[in-house]
């Protein structure tokens, strides 16, 4: 098992650790088995708390995006016409 490969997939680094966890129980102990469960628990709520860290930053990027679209829309739309336009004072 080689955890530092290029190319592993969260899930699959998830797979060998709980493979490799329940291969050596046996030898390791229960007290050791627990600690790497619990790491092994931690890890995966980390790795899906950054997914949706991650969707959530890509929408709000695509959000901007939308708002940045429609003020260019807008300004190339009112460019010509406010030359047009006279200020008056209130005298």
């Amino acid at each position: 098992m080689n955890l530092f490969k290029e190319g592993v997939s969260d899930e699959e680094l998830c797979q060998e650790l709980q493979f490799a966890v329940e291969l050596k129980s046996y030898v390791l102990g229960e007290s050791c088995v627990n600690s790497v469960a619990v790491l092994l628990s931690r890890f995966q709520d980390n790795c899906k708390r950054l997914k949706e860290l991650e969707a959530a930053t890509k929408s709000q990027k695509e959000r901007e995006l939308e708002d940045y679209g429609r003020a260019t829309s807008a300004n190339t739309n009112l460019t010509p016409i406010l030359p047009n336009l006279k200020l008056t004072s209130g005298q």
